[in-house]
C-alpha cells in the first residue's frame, strides 16, 4: 500500500531535482555571466535539500536484514532493480553526447561508457550510489539491531570520508549519503509537527545559501562527493522536507504524489531531455535564459510522462524502468 504523503515528497524533490538540472545545464554553457551569482545561489538552495530529502524518502521502507542468505537474495533484485536502468541510460547518454558532437561540454567517452562499474554518467551516480547502501546498510544490519549504534557507525563512516577522501565513488559517495538514507529509516512512524523549531530550520537553510556563496564563490554548489559540515544543511532539509511536503494536500498532492509514484521513470528520462531541448534552442538563436528554464523544465516533464504512459503499457518499455516488473 502507499503512501501519498511520502509519494508527495518524492514528486516534489524529482521535480526539483529536474528543475536544478535544467539550470545547472544552462549555467555550464557559460552563456549567462550577468546571472552568475543568481543562478550559483538557486543551485545551492536546491542541492542541498532535493537530493538528501530523496535519498531519506529510498530509505523510509529500509528493512533490516537478518542473514547473509538474505542479503544476497535482497542485493540480487537490486543489481536487476537498479542496475539494468542504469547500464540502458548510460548507453543512452554517451549516445546523445556522441550525436551532440561540439554543443556537449564533457562529453562522455567510450572509455567512460565502458568503466561506468567505477564511475557513473553524470547524473546516474544516485543508482549506483543508492545499490551500494543497501548493500552497506543490509550488511551491517545483520550484527548491528540498535540504531543508535548503527547512527555511530555511520557518523564515523562520515567522518573517515570527509578526513580520508578517497576517489573509490562505492567508497567515499556510500560513506557520505549513507547517513542522508538510513535519516528516512529513522524518520518512519514519527509525528513531525510544524512549530518554532521547523522555522528556525527553514531560516538556517535560507541564510547558509549566502554563507556558502560568500565562503566559496567560485565554487557553483556544495561539492556533492565531499560536502563536509555544510551536510548539516541537508539534515535541516531532510526534517523540513518530511515535515512540510506533506501539509500539502488537495490537487497539488495528487499532482506531486502521482510524480511521486512515477519518480525512477522521470529521473532516467529528463535528463536526456533537457540536454536534447537545451541543444535545440540554442540552434534555434533562442537564447533568452528564463525562457529556457521554462521551456525545458516543462519539455523534460512532458517527455517523462509520456515515457510512463508507454512503460504502463508496453512491456518492452516498462523493462528499460522497471526490470522486475512484468506487468503494469
Amino acid at each position: 500500500m502507499r503512501i501519498k504523503w511520502l509519494d508527495s515528497i518524492k514528486g516534489l524533490t524529482i521535480l526539483l531535482v529536474l528543475v536544478g538540472h535544467c539550470i545547472l545545464g544552462l549555467y555550464l554553457t557559460g552563456r549567462y555571466p550577468e546571472a552568475d551569482g543568481a543562478l550559483k545561489s538557486t543551485l545551492e538552495f536546491l542541492y542541498r535539500f532535493h537530493m538528501p530529502v530523496f535519498f531519506a524518502a529510498s530509505g523510509y521502507f529500509f528493512k533490516p536484514v537478518d542473514s547473509f542468505n538474505s542479503l544476497g537474495r535482497i542485493m540480487y533484485r537490486k543489481l536487476v532493480a537498479l542496475g539494468v536502468p542504469y547500464v540502458v541510460f548510460s548507453i543512452v547518454m554517451y549516445l546523445l553526447q556522441t550525436l551532440g558532437e561540439g554543443d556537449v561540454r564533457n562529453k562522455a567517452s567510450i572509455q567512460q561508457l565502458l568503466g561506468i562499474y567505477k564511475e557513473p554518467i553524470g547524473f546516474l551516480w544516485f543508482l549506483y550510489t543508492l545499490f551500494f547502501i543497501y548493500l552497506l546498510l543490509g550488511a551491517l544490519s545483520i550484527y548491528i539491531k540498535d540504531k543508535r549504534s548503527m547512527i555511530v557507525i555511520l557518523v564515523i563512516g562520515y567522518f573517515l570520508a570527509t578526513i580520508f577522501p578517497t576517489d573509490l565513488l562505492f567508497i567515499q559517495r556510500t560513506l557520505v549519503w549513507a547517513p542522508m538514507f538510513y535519516a528516512g529509516y529513522l524518520l518512519k512512524g514519527k509525528e513531525l509537527k510544524v512549530d518554532y523549531k521547523v522555522w528556525i530550520l527553514v531560516g538556517l537553510y535560507v541564510l547558509h545559501v549566502p554563507l556558502f556563496r560568500w565562503l566559496h564563490p567560485e565554487e557553483v554548489f556544495v561539492n556533492q562527493t565531499n560536502p563536509q559540515w555544510w551536510s548539516l544543511f541537508s539534515l535541516m532539509g531532510i526534517y523540513m522536507g518530511f515535515t512540510l511536503i506533506p501539509l500539502i494536500k488537495g490537487k497539488a498532492q495528487e499532482f506531486l504524489a502521482y510524480l511521486g509514484v512515477n519518480s525512477m521513470v522521470i529521473y532516467l528520462v529528463h535528463s536526456p531531455v533537457l540536454s536534447v531541448t537545451r541543444i535545440l534552442l540554442y540552434r534555434l538563436k533562442i537564447e533568452a535564459l528564463a525562457l529556457h528554464i521554462v521551456v525545458g523544465s516543462i519539455i523534460a516533464l512532458v517527455i517523462s510522462m509520456i515515457a510512463v504512459y508507454l512503460a504502463n503499457r508496453l512491456t518492452f518499455i516498462r523493462f528499460w524502468f522497471y526490470p522486475l516488473k512484468t506487468k503494469s
